[in-house]
């Protein structure tokens, strides 16, 4: 890699220059500060100090770098333990680490709402977990790749419908690490199987490259930017929903969550550009979609038959649209 190169990616970059890098600078990026670009376009969180939270995290690595040899030591007392695999115990030990030493948890009043609206955008990227040690999967699974790629582990994001977890993946094995459970002395590490069950997962969400695969650094920027739009949609911002679903779904063209995601903010816009009985109208988009393409996303979330969308507001789309 030439100086200049080099130069360019040690710089904190803005989004627009993160998609003009190649697929290879882009997997040579700091995660922390992909997220953080992405994130530092949303009004209220304009002035993030991206550098500091990037040296925040190089702390912590640093400090879990330092402590890992001797973590080491209970491995080689008990490799069965650990499926006799001393990667599976590192990224594992790291989830212990966040979880017990720095102690990152889950948000507390959000353990077990039935629907959560991602208001404040910073329970979705790092500021938020790194400043206030909680988060969601969102977050906290990025946290533990961002660490995980600095320690030059081959460790990214993978998908599960809406969750987001920390896969392991270097060609010869595959560990998922849950980067929510924190329960005291322990780290969870389901296999495919168990995250299909859970979350009802459809062979088709993995065959066609959505879920539980090791994304690429431009898939990870799609994640974020999706990430960004579930924000502006809870938050009942649709124009800026519709062009950061828009984004998302270019950087990561197979993503099932942003795809299905997109439909209501992309409706709302199509509201405000057509007029109604018009080709484009979102009232002439479901006659001739609905009955045949997307049944269940229609009767579920649209006005029924014979009612325009015109009459809907975006709180009320924003409502229907909360769950998917």
């Amino acid at each position: 890699m030439s100086r200049a190169e080099r130069a360019q990616l040690d710089e904190v970059p803005t989004l627009w220059q993160l998609l003009a890098l190649s697929d290879n600078q882009l997997e040579r990026t700091d995660l922390v500060a992909m997220n953080l670009a992405v994130a530092k376009e949303i009004p209220s969180l304009a002035e993030l100090d991206i550098a500091r939270y990037s040296r925040l995290a190089d702390e912590w690595t640093s400090r879990f770098r330092q402590e890992l040899p001797g973590m080491e030591q209970r491995f080689h007392t008990t490799p069965q333990n650990w499926k006799n695999d001393i990667r599976f115990f590192r990224v594992g030990m790291l989830q212990g680490f966040l979880g017990h030493i720095i102690g990152v948890r889950y948000i507390d009043e959000q353990k077990h709402a039935k629907a959560v609206y991602y208001k404040n955008a910073s329970d979705l990227f790092l500021n938020g977990v790194i400043e206030t040690l909680q988060g969601t999967c969102g977050n906290m699974a990025t946290l533990h790749v961002a660490i995980a790629r600095r320690m030059g582990w081959p460790v990214s994001l993978a998908c599960a419908k809406t969750h987001l977890l920390s896969r392991f993946d270097d060609g010869q094995v595959v560990h998922n690490i849950e980067a929510t459970s924190t329960h005291a002395g322990t780290f969870a590490s389901d296999p495919d199987d168990e995250y299909i069950k859970r979350f009802n997962l459809p062979k088709k969400a993995v065959q066609c490259g959505s879920d539980l695969r090791r994304l690429t650094a431009r898939e990870m920027l799609g994640v974020f930017v999706g990430l960004r739009a579930r924000h502006y949609h809870d938050a009942g911002d649709m124009d800026r929903a519709d062009s950061s679903y828009a984004l998302a779904r270019v950087l990561f063209p197979s993503h099932r969550d942003s795809c299905v995601r997109s439909l209501i903010p992309f409706l709302w816009r199509a509201d405000r550009l057509f007029d109604a009985g018009e080709k484009g109208n979102p009232d002439s988009i479901f006659e001739g979609l609905a009955p045949t393409i997307a049944p269940d996303v229609y009767y579920a979330h649209a006005p029924r038959p014979g009612v325009s969308i015109r009459a809907v507001s975006a709180a009320e789309l924003a409502d229907r649209a909360i769950s998917f």
